[in-house]
Protein backbone atom coordinates (compact mmCIF):
# COMPACT_ATOMS: atom_id res chain seq x y z
CA UNK A 1 0.00 0.00 0.00
CA UNK A 2 1.06 3.61 -0.87
CA UNK A 3 -0.31 6.63 0.57
CA UNK A 4 0.84 10.55 0.70
CA UNK A 5 2.82 12.26 3.26
CA UNK A 6 2.49 15.61 3.92
CA UNK A 7 4.93 17.96 4.62
CA UNK A 8 5.37 21.65 5.14
CA UNK A 9 5.84 23.60 1.74
CA UNK A 10 9.15 24.91 0.97
CA UNK A 11 9.60 27.85 -1.32
CA UNK A 12 12.78 27.17 -2.84
CA UNK A 13 12.12 23.58 -4.19
CA UNK A 14 9.04 21.43 -4.99
CA UNK A 15 8.45 18.42 -3.22
CA UNK A 16 6.57 15.04 -3.43
CA UNK A 17 6.22 12.38 -0.89
CA UNK A 18 4.36 8.82 -0.23
CA UNK A 19 5.00 6.12 2.02
CA UNK A 20 5.44 2.57 1.08
CA UNK A 21 3.21 0.39 3.90
CA UNK A 22 5.86 -2.60 3.98
CA UNK A 23 7.65 -4.62 6.77
CA UNK A 24 9.52 -1.23 7.54
CA UNK A 25 7.81 1.62 5.79
CA UNK A 26 9.55 3.78 3.27
CA UNK A 27 9.56 6.83 2.18
CA UNK A 28 10.05 8.15 -1.41
CA UNK A 29 10.76 11.69 -1.67
CA UNK A 30 11.00 13.68 -5.26
CA UNK A 31 12.41 16.92 -5.36
CA UNK A 32 13.15 19.96 -7.96
CA UNK A 33 15.39 22.75 -6.97
CA UNK A 34 14.81 25.21 -9.46
CA UNK A 35 18.85 26.46 -10.61
CA UNK A 36 18.13 29.71 -9.08
CA UNK A 37 20.50 30.40 -6.16
CA UNK A 38 18.67 30.17 -3.03
CA UNK A 39 19.48 31.42 0.58
CA UNK A 40 17.03 28.74 2.28
CA UNK A 41 17.50 25.88 0.58
CA UNK A 42 19.95 24.07 2.63
CA UNK A 43 18.00 25.15 6.40
CA UNK A 44 14.57 24.04 4.49
CA UNK A 45 15.88 21.10 3.35
CA UNK A 46 17.03 20.33 6.96
CA UNK A 47 13.83 20.72 8.16
CA UNK A 48 12.09 18.25 5.96
CA UNK A 49 14.28 15.83 6.08
CA UNK A 50 14.24 16.10 9.56
CA UNK A 51 10.80 15.21 10.21
CA UNK A 52 10.83 12.48 7.39
CA UNK A 53 14.20 10.90 8.62
CA UNK A 54 12.25 10.39 11.65
CA UNK A 55 9.02 8.91 10.78
CA UNK A 56 11.36 5.69 9.08
CA UNK A 57 14.76 4.75 8.59
CA UNK A 58 14.41 3.92 4.97
CA UNK A 59 14.40 7.41 2.77
CA UNK A 60 15.03 7.22 -0.68
CA UNK A 61 15.39 10.68 -1.89
CA UNK A 62 15.51 11.62 -5.64
CA UNK A 63 15.48 14.54 -8.39
CA UNK A 64 16.37 17.24 -10.02
CA UNK A 65 18.81 18.95 -7.36
CA UNK A 66 20.34 21.39 -9.78
CA UNK A 67 23.08 21.37 -7.40
CA UNK A 68 26.67 20.46 -9.26
CA UNK A 69 28.05 17.61 -7.52
CA UNK A 70 30.94 17.53 -9.87
CA UNK A 71 32.00 21.01 -7.87
CA UNK A 72 33.71 19.35 -5.10
CA UNK A 73 35.11 22.45 -3.43
CA UNK A 74 31.76 24.76 -3.68
CA UNK A 75 30.74 25.86 -0.54
CA UNK A 76 26.99 24.79 -1.98
CA UNK A 77 27.84 21.35 -2.61
CA UNK A 78 29.93 20.96 0.53
CA UNK A 79 27.27 22.14 2.68
CA UNK A 80 24.76 19.98 0.87
CA UNK A 81 26.16 16.62 0.98
CA UNK A 82 26.86 17.36 4.89
CA UNK A 83 23.22 17.66 5.21
CA UNK A 84 22.43 14.44 3.66
CA UNK A 85 25.30 13.06 5.48
CA UNK A 86 23.81 13.96 8.77
CA UNK A 87 21.40 12.35 8.03
CA UNK A 88 22.25 9.51 6.96
CA UNK A 89 21.72 9.48 3.24
CA UNK A 90 24.48 8.28 0.75
CA UNK A 91 24.15 9.79 -2.59
CA UNK A 92 24.69 7.42 -5.57
CA UNK A 93 24.47 8.87 -8.73
CA UNK A 94 28.26 8.76 -9.82
CA UNK A 95 27.51 9.53 -13.48
CA UNK A 96 26.51 12.45 -15.89
CA UNK A 97 22.78 13.20 -16.08
CA UNK A 98 22.76 16.32 -17.76
CA UNK A 99 23.54 17.06 -21.25
CA UNK A 100 26.62 19.12 -20.29
CA UNK A 101 28.41 16.63 -18.40
CA UNK A 102 27.19 17.30 -14.66
CA UNK A 103 25.46 15.63 -11.54
CA UNK A 104 22.48 17.08 -10.97
CA UNK A 105 19.68 14.63 -10.92
CA UNK A 106 20.78 12.33 -7.53
CA UNK A 107 19.46 9.46 -5.91
CA UNK A 108 19.89 9.55 -2.27
CA UNK A 109 19.22 6.79 0.68
CA UNK A 110 19.21 5.69 3.78
CA UNK A 111 18.31 1.70 5.27
CA UNK A 112 18.39 0.56 1.26
CA UNK A 113 20.67 0.11 -1.13
CA UNK A 114 19.75 0.79 -5.05
CA UNK A 115 21.21 -1.33 -7.30
CA UNK A 116 21.41 -1.59 -11.80
CA UNK A 117 21.82 2.38 -11.74
CA UNK A 118 21.38 3.31 -15.57
CA UNK A 119 20.19 5.84 -17.49
CA UNK A 120 18.12 6.40 -20.69
CA UNK A 121 18.29 9.48 -22.83
CA UNK A 122 14.65 11.66 -22.75
CA UNK A 123 14.57 13.60 -26.30
CA UNK A 124 12.61 15.83 -24.80
CA UNK A 125 14.96 17.17 -21.72
CA UNK A 126 18.38 18.03 -21.18
CA UNK A 127 18.33 15.93 -18.19
CA UNK A 128 18.78 11.81 -18.94
CA UNK A 129 15.97 9.71 -17.17
CA UNK A 130 17.86 7.75 -13.63
CA UNK A 131 16.52 4.14 -13.28
CA UNK A 132 17.57 1.82 -10.34
CA UNK A 133 16.18 -1.01 -8.59
CA UNK A 134 15.73 -1.75 -4.59
CA UNK A 135 15.07 -4.30 -2.76
CA UNK A 136 12.13 -4.37 -0.11
CA UNK A 137 11.39 -6.76 1.70
CA UNK A 138 7.29 -8.28 1.58
CA UNK A 139 5.44 -8.11 4.60
CA UNK A 140 4.45 -11.29 6.20
CA UNK A 141 0.97 -12.11 5.41
CA UNK A 142 -1.32 -13.13 8.14
CA UNK A 143 -3.25 -16.25 6.70
CA UNK A 144 -6.84 -16.18 7.64
CA UNK A 145 -8.18 -19.06 9.10
CA UNK A 146 -11.61 -19.70 9.92
CA UNK A 147 -12.98 -19.52 13.26
CA UNK A 148 -16.06 -20.71 14.61
CA UNK A 149 -17.11 -20.61 18.46
CA UNK A 150 -20.81 -21.89 20.10
CA UNK A 151 -22.92 -19.86 22.13
CA UNK A 152 -22.64 -20.93 25.00
CA UNK A 153 -26.51 -19.30 25.87
CA UNK A 154 -28.17 -21.47 23.23
CA UNK A 155 -27.03 -24.84 24.27
CA UNK A 156 -29.29 -27.26 25.52
CA UNK A 157 -28.18 -28.22 29.31
CA UNK A 158 -30.58 -31.28 29.60
CA UNK A 159 -29.32 -32.76 26.19
CA UNK A 160 -25.61 -31.73 26.52
CA UNK A 161 -25.58 -34.10 29.72
CA UNK A 162 -27.32 -36.80 28.02
CA UNK A 163 -24.61 -36.62 25.13
CA UNK A 164 -22.05 -36.62 27.44
CA UNK A 165 -23.18 -39.70 29.57
CA UNK A 166 -23.97 -41.61 26.55
CA UNK A 167 -20.36 -41.02 25.57
CA UNK A 168 -19.15 -42.36 29.23
CA UNK A 169 -21.46 -44.96 29.33
CA UNK A 170 -22.11 -46.27 25.80
CA UNK A 171 -24.83 -49.23 25.42
CA UNK A 172 -23.43 -52.38 24.41
CA UNK A 173 -24.95 -53.13 20.57
CA UNK A 174 -28.30 -55.40 20.69
CA UNK A 175 -27.21 -58.74 19.88
CA UNK A 176 -29.12 -60.89 17.72
CA UNK A 177 -30.44 -64.49 18.27
CA UNK A 178 -30.46 -65.96 15.63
Amino acid sequence: MISSVSVTEPSSFEILTAQLHECTPTLIVSIYRPPKPSTVFISELTAILSDLCSMSPNVILMGDFNINLDKHTDTFTKDFISVLDSFGLTQYIDFPIHNKGHILDLVCCSGVTPYNLKYTELPISDHKTVLFDINLPLPKRNLKRPISFRNLKNINQVELNRLINNSLHPTPPPTLHC
